[in-house]
């Protein structure tokens, strides 16, 4: 989290290993939290369903962070 930034989510893909269907996911940040919890330089990507154990999943975001364009592409491996 980096305080005192304003980031915003245009587009995000949490595509499955190996695939190129995306899985659905819900995207939190401080404009659609709906417990208003979220400060603005936080943005949570939910999975919707489950992902199987020991497995590397890519994920990309697009949008700003202080009104400058980014674009984060990682990765996360599930236990």
């Amino acid at each position: 989290m980096r305080v005192n930034q304003t980031l915003t989510v245009s587009e995000f893909s949490l595509p499955p290993a190996g695939g190129t269907a995306t899985f659905k996911a819900t995207l939190l940040a401080n404009a659609t939290d709906p417990n208003k919890m979220l400060p603005a330089s936080v943005a949570v990507i939910i999975p919707d369903a489950p992902r199987a154990a020991k497995t590397t999943y890519p994920a990309d975001l697009v949008g700003t962070n202080n009104w400058q364009p980014v674009n984060k592409i990682w990765s996360f491996t599930t236990q």
